[in-house]
Parts: C-alpha cells; sequence; structure tokens
C-alpha cells in the first residue's frame, strides 16, 4: 500500500498555490511551511544529504508534500490539525511504492500513486502544471495502471477510455497499417503527439511500450500547437527517469500465438543522483484472425536525465521502433441488383499485402529555473522514419461476377516512403502578481520542418490482372498467380515547414476565479512535387509528367477561457477557441491548393473533483463550427487528380471549392480516477451531432442537413476494477469494461448513405498479486470481447466492399515481477 500521507484537517483539502524550487530538502521543507502555514517536525539529521524536487502549481497541502518527499525514504503523519510530523518509511512500504513514485519537476509531472487512476494534474492543455479543476477545457487523462489493467494493445483501444472520441485501425483507409482519429465529429490528421511533439512515422500503428499516460484535450489546440485539426489533441506523456532504483519485466501471452515481452528499468547512477536512466523495451508478436497475417514489433528506449545543479536539468532520450504490418482487409461484393454488399465466411488474405516501418528518434530537453518564480524549457528533435512494401505486395481492383461465380481483381502494389523532421521547441514561464492578481505567463516559439516521400507503383494494364474464382465459398483462396509488372508508379515528394510565437496568460483573481488568454501567429509554407510514369500518363504522349504546387499560408488564433471554483473541488467554466486547419490536398479548377480550414468552438462546463484528488469528473457542452471544408465544384470537371497528381479527364475528374461549412455539437460526460480506496473507474457517455450546413452544390446534390459521416453519434464506456486488501481475496484484483459505440452514418463517402451497425463489447478481467523470490509479482487474466461479438467497424462502398472489423474474443494471460 502507498506510505501514508499528512491529512491536516483545515488545509490539506484545500488546493493553494505552492513555488517550491529543487533545493536541498531543508530547504524545501522549510518553504513547503512558509507557504502552507502547517509546522513540520523532524530531526535535522533525517534529511542530510537528501535533495527535493521542484513543486509547483495549484496543490494541497498533502499532495505537495508528498512530490516533495518522493524518492527521499521520507513520508509524512498527522500529528494535529496544524502539525505533521516527517519520519522515515518503514521497511516494506518504499518497495510497495517505488515502481511509480510521483515526481513533479522542471520536465514534468511523470506518473500518478501506485496502483489509482488518480491524476489532478495535466500539462498538455496549458503547458503548465495546471489542475484539471481550475483548467478551463475537457481534459481527461488515461493512466497507466488503466492501460495495463486493459491489456491495451493499440492507441485506439486505449481511446475508448475518453468521451467523444472514436478511431479504429481497420477499414477506410487504415487497413491495420494506420490509425484514424475521429474527435468531436471530425477526423484528426496529425492530431497525435508525443511528449508535445507532434507524432511522426512513414506509416504503421502507434506504439504504447513506452507510455507513462495519455492527455486527452478535447477541442481547438492551435493556440498553442499550431496547425492541426479542430477536434482534440491527442498527447503520449513517455516515461521518464527516476530517482529510485526500479526495475520490472511482463510476459503476455494469449490467442492467435500472441507473444509480448516487456521490461522496464531505472534508477540513478551515481549515489549523488545527478545522472538518472531508464531503459524499456519490448517484443511483440501476434497472428490475426486472417489466416496468414502476423504482427511483428520491437521498440527500445534509452533515455538519460543530467542534473547540472538545483535549478538546471537535462533530459536525453532515445527511442528506435522496427514493425511489420499487414493489410488488414476484408474485402466482399455487392449485390448487382441491390448494391448491398453479399457477406459470407471469410477468414483468408486475398489480397496480401504488408509493410516493415523503421523508425529513430532523438530528444533533448534542457529546464533552468532563473529563481523561484521564471523558469525556462528548451526542446529539440529529430525524426527519421521510413517503410517499405513487402515485394510480393498485392491490392484490390475490383469484383465482378462470371456466369455466377464470383470473381476479385488483383494487381500488384509495391513502394516506399520516408520521413524525416526536425522540430525545436521554446518556452519561458513566469509568475507574478498585478494587484490583487496572480499570473503564470506563458511565452513560447517553435519550429519544424519535415519532408516526406512516397513512391508507389501497380500494374495497371488490365489484360494481365491476375484474378481467381469461386470466392463465395473459399476459405482458402487461390495464391496470386502472374508474375505481373509494375508499370504504372507514381511519387510524391512533400516539404512543410511551420513557425510560430504564442503567448498565454493564466490569471488568479480573487473570489477563486480563472481566466485563461491566448494568442498565436502561425505561418506554414507547404511545397508538393508529383511525378508520374508509366500506363497512367501514355494517354498524355510523354512519358512522365511532373507537377509541383505550392502555397504560403498564416493565421491568428485565440483563445478566451473563464473558470470560477465554487467551492474547493467544484467549478464552472466558459471558453472561446479558434483553430488553423491542416492543408486539405485538394485544388481548384485553376490547379491551385484550397485555403486550409478554420474552425471555431464555444463551450461551457462543470467539473468536479474529490478534495484529495483522486478522481476528477467534468460534463462538457460544446459548438464546433469548420469553414472553407473541400466541396465539389459543380460548375468546373477535367481537374487535376488529387491522388496521383495527374491532369484529369474532362468532364469526368472533380475540381474542389474550400466553401463547405459544418457544425458539431455535442454533450460529453467523463468520470476518471480512484473512487475509494481500492476501486477505480473510468466512465464516459458522448452525445454528437455533425452536420452540414454549406457545400455550394445544387440542391439535388447537396449535402446540407446531412451528416459527413464516420463519427457514431452515441459512445460510452463504463471501466472499473477493484483490489482486494483484506480477507480471503486480499491481493485479487477484479474488474472489467462494457464499451458501447453507436451506429454510424458514412456519409457522404457512399451514395447509398450505408449505416454500420452499432455494437456493444464487453471485456473482463482477474489479477493476482503475490511473492516470487522474494520479489514483488502479479498474474493477470483478460477476456476481450467476451461475448464474441461480431463487429463492424467501418465500411466502403464501389466495386465492391471493404470491411474493417473488430477482433473475435481474445485470451492474453500476463505475468509482471518487479525488481
Amino acid at each position: 500500500a502507498p506510505a501514508a500521507h499528512a491529512q491536516p484537517a483545515t488545509a490539506a483539502a484545500t488546493a493553494q498555490r505552492f513555488d517550491i524550487p529543487s533545493q536541498p530538502l531543508a530547504a524545501a521543507l522549510a518553504a513547503f511551511a512558509t507557504q502552507s502555514g502547517l509546522k513540520l517536525a523532524y530531526p535535522a539529521e533525517l534529511l542530510a544529504g537528501k535533495t527535493a524536487p521542484q513543486v509547483q502549481g495549484q496543490l494541497s497541502p498533502a499532495a505537495a508534500l508528498q512530490q516533495l518527499l518522493t524518492g527521499t525514504g521520507l513520508r509524512s503523519r498527522a500529528v494535529g490539525n496544524d502539525t505533521v510530523a516527517i519520519e522515515p518509511v518503514p521497511t516494506g512500504e518504499e518497495t510497495a511504492t517505488r515502481l511509480r513514485p510521483v515526481t513533479v519537476s522542471a520536465m514534468g509531472v511523470d506518473a500518478a500513486e501506485a496502483g489509482s487512476y488518480a491524476a489532478p494534474v495535466a500539462r498538455t492543455a496549458t503547458k503548465t502544471d495546471t489542475p484539471l479543476i481550475v483548467t478551463p477545457a475537457v481534459v481527461t487523462v488515461i493512466p497507466e495502471q488503466a492501460l495495463k489493467d486493459q491489456q491495451v494493445t493499440s492507441l485506439s483501444e486505449a481511446l475508448t477510455n475518453s468521451s467523444g472520441v472514436w478511431s479504429y485501425s481497420r477499414g477506410q483507409g487504415c487497413d491495420g497499417i494506420c490509425e484514424a482519429i475521429n474527435m468531436r465529429g471530425f477526423q484528426q490528421f496529425g492530431g497525435v503527439m508525443v511528449d508535445g511533439f507532434i507524432a511522426i512515422n512513414a506509416g504503421g500503428v502507434t506504439n504504447l511500450s513506452n507510455v507513462d499516460r495519455i492527455e486527452v484535450v478535447k477541442g481547438p489546440a492551435s493556440v498553442l500547437y499550431g496547425r492541426m485539426e479542430p477536434g482534440g489533441v491527442v498527447n503520449i506523456v513517455t516515461k521518464k527517469p527516476q530517482s529510485i532504483r526500479s526495475a520490472s519485466i511482463e510476459q503476455t501471452v494469449g490467442t492467435y500465438s500472441t507473444r509480448v515481452t516487456e521490461f522496464d528499468t531505472t534508477g540513478p547512477i551515481d549515489e549523488a543522483k545527478t545522472f538518472l536512466y531508464r531503459l524499456n523495451g519490448s517484443w511483440d508478436r501476434h497472428d490475426l484472425y486472417i489466416k496468414g497475417l502476423k504482427n511483428e514489433r520491437q521498440f527500445i528506449a534509452p533515455s538519460l536525465q543530467w542534473n547540472l545543479g538545483a535549478r538546471t536539468q537535462a533530459l536525453m532520450e532515445l527511442t528506435y521502433d522496427h514493425a511489420r504490418f499487414p493489410w488488414q482487409r476484408e474485402l466482399y461484393p455487392q449485390d448487382p441488383v441491390t448494391l448491398e454488399p453479399v457477406y459470407f465466411p471469410w477468414s483468408s488474405n486475398i489480397t496480401p499485402y504488408s509493410q516493415t516501418t523503421e523508425t529513430t528518434e532523438a530528444r533533448l530537453g534542457l529546464t533552468h529555473a532563473f529563481n523561484d518564480d521564471w523558469s525556462v524549457k528548451l526542446q529539440a528533435r529529430t525524426t527519421h522514419s521510413r517503410n517499405t512494401t513487402d515485394p510480393n505486395s498485392w491490392s484490390i481492383g475490383w469484383m465482378d461476377q462470371l456466369n455466377g461465380e464470383w470473381r476479385i481483381w488483383r494487381t500488384r502494389a509495391d513502394g516506399n516512403g520516408t520521413a524525416d523532421n526536425n522540430a525545436l521547441q521554446a518556452d519561458v514561464t513566469g509568475h507574478f502578481a498585478t494587484g490583487g492578481a496572480k499570473h503564470t505567463l506563458l511565452f513560447g516559439a517553435d519550429a519544424s520542418r519535415q519532408k516526406t516521400f512516397t513512391n508507389a507503383g501497380n500494374s495497371v494494364d488490365a489484360a494481365a490482372f491476375d484474378y481467381f474464382y469461386d470466392i463465395t465459398n473459399a476459405l482458402n483462396p487461390v495464391a496470386p498467380t502472374a508474375d505481373l509488372p509494375v508499370n504504372a508508379w507514381w511519387g510524391t515528394r512533400n516539404e512543410e515547414s511551420r513557425r510560430g510565437v504564442y503567448l498565454q496568460d493564466q490569471i488568479e483573481l480573487p473570489h477563486n476565479v480563472h481566466l485563461v488568454a491566448g494568442l498565436r501567429y502561425s505561418k506554414v509554407t507547404f511545397d508538393s512535387k508529383d511525378e508520374v510514369s508509366g500506363v497512367w500518363v501514355t494517354d498524355f504522349g510523354v512519358d512522365a509528367l511532373k507537377i509541383r504546387s505550392t502555397r504560403q499560408d498564416s493565421a491568428v488564433t485565440k483563445r478566451l477561457g473563464a473558470l470560477w471554483e465554487l467551492r474547493p473541488g467544484t467549478s464552472v467554466y466558459a471558453s472561446y477557441t479558434e483553430n488553423f486547419g491542416n492543408y486539405q490536398g485538394a485544388f481548384d479548377f485553376e490547379g491551385n491548393a484550397l485555403d486550409p480550414q478554420l474552425a471555431k468552438q464555444k463551450e461551457v462546463g462543470l467539473k468536479q473533483q474529490s478534495a484529495d484528488g483522486k478522481w476528477t469528473g467534468s460534463v462538457a457542452i460544446y459548438d464546433l463550427r469548420k469553414t472553407n471544408v473541400q466541396v465539389l465544384d459543380p460548375d468546373h470537371t477535367g481537374c487535376r487528380d488529387t491522388i496521383t497528381g495527374f491532369p484529369g479527364t474532362p468532364g469526368v475528374s472533380p475540381c474542389y471549392r474550400a466553401a463547405g461549412l459544418t457544425r458539431a455539437r455535442g454533450v460529453e460526460l467523463d468520470l476518471v480516477g480512484e473512487v475509494m480506496p481500492g476501486w477505480n473507474v473510468i466512465a464516459n457517455y458522448s452525445y454528437n451531432q455533425t452536420r452540414v450546413l454549406k457545400d455550394d452544390l445544387p440542391p439535388a446534390d447537396s449535402w446540407v442537413g446531412k451528416s459527413p459521416g464516420y463519427y457514431p453519434q452515441n459512445m460510452a464506456k463504463l471501466a472499473t476494477t477493484y483490489r482486494f486488501t483484506e480477507g480471503l481475496l486480499s491481493g485479487w484484483k477484479l474488474g472489467g469494461a462494457v464499451t458501447h459505440t453507436g451506429q454510424t452514418d458514412l456519409g457522404n463517402s457512399s451514395p447509398q448513405q450505408t449505416i454500420t451497425p452499432g455494437y456493444t463489447l464487453v471485456d473482463l478481467m482477474a489479477g493476482y498479486a503475490f511473492k516470487l523470490g522474494g520479489y514483488k509479482a502479479e498474474v493477470q487474466l483478460n477476456v476481450k470481447n467476451a461475448t464474441d461479438k461480431e463487429v463492424r467497424i467501418t465500411a466502403s462502398e464501389g466495386f465492391f466492399t471493404s470491411v474493417g472489423r473488430g477482433d473475435p474474443r481474445q485470451v492474453f494471460a500476463k505475468l509482471r515481477v518487479d525488481f
């Protein structure tokens, strides 16, 4: 059990401002006593040689004192209404908590209390250590403990723990080799960050081996992070070096030949704790329910923290990620009369396709506190990622019938790609007062340059297409028989530069009123070069076409928010935020790239937090409007093709306008935390209605009043675990989850307005903690989709139906040992 902490009756539940720099523990405790008004009792020799981390933010005295004593081998104990004793942690208690100590430093908050879902503070919404209860935005923190309890294997699965987020990695263009994230009705292109930097890879799904927690911020985030989509942002916070030595290893086995090994070790390198290290990694291999498909992944992440002094820290991090992903695609023919998909039993890979991705990243961070009020944080990152398509990969052309038998036409699909990104961030944070107002001022700048290259080819000679018959009952379809030549290629080179400066002021006024105001100037330059060769361009009488487009955009975005803490732990807020959207990748009839999408959001909400900060809840109502949405241009045809980049066929190829307006309205409810000792809960619900308000199309073709699609109107989840500490069940942890996703309108991607049905999934878990050779150990069993519900996540139509399905029932068993 975690070590006991002071709970003074008159002060422990009331949050207040603490500004205590990293310094010798004796000096830090003296500052704490002055700021909290509490009396501390301890023998002086108990503090000799010990250093306290920086503690800064709106915290209860109990929480602030807990953070000061992290890693010291000491604990606090209340001995009166205003007196706290400092004493050594009894033998055995430090071991029980040392694997997940709480550390609040200049580099950020590292972890929540061991075994708890509690997370009262998050940085993503403000870039400062602001308590959730006084942040005028919806922020969901998904802790590592929840990911472990649920045996989460993908980011899509993890994000079900936050309201209003719908994510999938199969179907609708992803097919297992990418992830689609939709928030508040809009797809989030580039909406995933790692430690505040936009995640970069040349393909593949997100790795979760190094995750400490996931912070999800709803609504536009352009003021702090620049160009991105307006639904929100997902920030993956990775594990950092710790001052207490610890190590763990996990082994998981499961259905479909699943084998996952993970390790994690951290601690000081020297006795003075000047250098701290962390090393974690994983090896993952598992088959898929589609016959012949398997995923393989290797990951390693070393990091080193150098404490240059009481006020200065440097952090160096490296990651290497190597993975092989197959194309998880299930295809079904369409009935030529009804246009409905013809579903039949299918478990084989009819379009063998897989790619290998390799990503290397290095990050360097430097934090320096000039004094107790002002600090600076500098960060740099460089990333190189590449993907290579396996040489025997195939894609689908179309399906049709011959003499009553369905057949599929397939073609070769070769390709490769790279992504290189260099990024810099600089933040200056200061605390000062003007009259009765307390300010937390943030001034920052960021810059990045990214270069991407993709090269893809197909066999486009219809006479040479490979095909096979009678797929209706074929559980082992015929493998590709022809060695088709790749005779059509297209390559794209993109370069994007982003620069921005921003200013934010968080103001604490009398009577518990909190204001936030932010302003950002962003400038983006985008350059795209396309080259198309082979049979695709022979009709133009040339061997290759080279097309180039360049555009430069800038925007000023604003953020305003007001929050009133009615009483400790209860607050109401209202906010207005603006967004600067991503490049659309479409062109008008003159060949110009469309203007970037813009958005505005209004939001009101209510927040609740327990007195000890162990659980947080929120209710939010929002109205989000996105302008300059890409729509078809009915007055012009024969425009440049937005996929291959070469001129379209007059009268056939579409042109576009940036003229659309889409509105998303909804309500979101979230509850996360430890509601009673040992009982953790995640509960959420969201209702969203997204409608097209303007599209410039003739009435017969207009989408006004319709849904743009690919977002469920209703979503909900309840996940819970309870750890028994007494009686016959002592050491056991039991839990489960129910996740509901409502029906999904496929919107304007499907002329038939196909709707994928809603579904409800049930997961179960049980764990038992025990001693193994003197070390703490735990076994855990998870059953996912316990009812074996068949789920169709997405579907798209055309010559065939492409379906992204959920996994059938899966069982995982895990053994973890802490050293």
